[in-house]
């Protein structure tokens, strides 16, 4: 939309030069092109009364009619710069949404891999300090396992000693 308005514009501003001001809108087929688009717009456009005649005007005109006695090209030119204007703003401000939603969506990612890396990181020094856990309950259970059985043969040797001193 926004190409064709400046292709309207520079085909009138020629058209107006070459025609020593007068414009026939027949020949040029952007500016009906354009005052359609805009017209289909004109909801997103916010457009005054009288651009809508205007670009209704152009719009609807057949090859053929006078241009000249319902309007002149320089409320035609007006109106397609204003629209020119208004079409650049609005494609500024979709080009800004999707930068902001770009913007937001790389910072919820990042933020995302950063978590994972550190529950990873978590996760694998959990499993360090669950594997020393286990080593370190291994060795003080054959300790004990150890202190057990020599204490068994202690007791052991004990009975034994003491059936011996009974005995005698």
């Amino acid at each position: 939309a926004i190409d064709a308005c400046e292709r309207a514009i520079a085909a009138l501003k020629e058209s107006k030069e070459a025609m020593g001001g007068k414009a026939e809108l027949n020949a040029l087929v952007q500016v009906r092109a354009v005052a359609r688009t805009a017209l289909a717009m004109s909801s997103q456009l916010s457009l005054s009364a009288e651009q809508l005649r205007s670009l209704s005007a152009v719009a609807s005109q057949q090859p053929g009619e006078a241009y000249e006695s319902t309007y002149h090209s320089n409320d035609i030119i007006a109106t397609i710069e204003d629209l020119l204007k208004r079409f650049s703003g609005i494609k500024a401000q979709l080009d800004q949404d999707e930068f902001d939603t770009n913007a937001l969506h790389d910072k919820k990612q990042l933020g995302l891999k950063n978590e994972i890396k550190f529950a990873e990181k978590e996760k694998a020094e959990k499993e360090a300090l669950a594997a020393e856990k286990t080593d370190t309950k291994e060795a003080k259970q054959a300790d004990k396992d150890a202190e057990t059985k020599d204490k068994n043969s202690d007791k052991a040797f004990q009975s034994v000693l003491v059936d011996e001193c009974q005995k005698k």
